[in-house]
């Protein structure tokens, strides 16, 4: 990525980005030797959703944190909004000191994956009143009002819930 910086006045990030503030995030390299560009997730379809699927020790929740520090990294907290849910020890749980982050459990904390889980829901649901007020019909017409300053600031960012492990 390019240095970062304060540009227009949105926080530390790294708006010269091509991807900044449209969910295009790098997520790694090919591998060693086979040439070609920064692999990149596009999340900012309707279906822009990912999985990470792999062997113990593989690095999963390693490149789940990637995906949120890039994240976060490339769009304000008024952008994108993260809810940890994770299995292990505080592997998600480094990441709370983030202001994306809204709320974090782990899979014992049962009182707290219930908060994460109602939290997420009232995000939705206030997601679905916001469209209904302003007659928006589509995430992109969403989108375009927030770069525009029309939406509220506590009701404008793209929620993100990332699940590592078992719970």
């Amino acid at each position: 990525l390019p240095p970062t910086g304060d540009p227009q006045g949105r926080g530390v990030g790294c708006d010269a980005w091509e991807g900044a503030a449209r969910f295009r995030v790098h997520i790694g390299r090919p591998a060693a030797g086979a040439g070609g560009e920064l692999m990149c997730l596009d999340l900012s379809a309707r279906n822009g959703n990912a999985a990470v699927v792999g062997r113990l020790g593989s690095g999963k929740t390693t490149l789940l944190r990637a995906l949120a520090m890039s994240l976060a990294l490339t769009h304000t907290p008024y952008e994108a909004e993260f809810y940890l849910l994770e299995g292990a020890v505080n592997r998600l749980g480094v990441l709370r000191s983030m202001p994306h982050v809204r709320k974090v459990a782990a899979a014992h904390e049962h009182e707290a994956v219930a908060e994460v889980l109602t939290a997420l829901k009232n995000a939705v649901s206030a997601r679905q009143a916001l469209f209904r007020d302003l007659d928006i019909d589509s995430v992109e017409e969403f989108r375009e009002l927030r770069s525009a300053g029309r939406l509220p600031n506590d009701r404008g960012s793209d929620v993100f819930l990332v699940i590592a492990g078992r719970l």
